[in-house]
């Protein structure tokens, strides 16, 4: 059975895939891991702005998961449900 997520993108991604939310499919008991992995795929140009040369996101992204910030290390373990939303963050600048 497979589960729709919706994918909320700021900045450089949101002009690189022309809108700031897509909808991916994951499979279900699918893991954050997992849906980067999806959202890769379907969307190639998302590679050199969201991920490292490891295919890891870049450390200086953050990622919540409604409205609750998920730490890197957890994303492997939490599983994502039917109609979350990924809201992936870019790295604030300031002075």
């Amino acid at each position: 059975m497979n589960n729709t997520v919706s994918v909320k993108l700021f900045a450089f991604a949101r002009e690189s895939v022309g809108k700031n939310l897509v909808e991916i499919e994951v499979n279900e008991h699918s893991t954050i891991s997992d849906a980067l992995e999806v959202l890769r795929s379907k969307f190639p140009q998302l590679e050199s702005i969201l991920f490292d040369d490891n295919g890891n996101l870049k450390s200086d992204y953050s990622i919540f998961v409604n409205d609750t910030r998920v730490e890197k290390k957890r994303f492997g373990k939490y599983l994502l449900r039917p109609k979350d939303t990924l809201l992936i963050y870019p790295p604030v600048g300031g002075g």
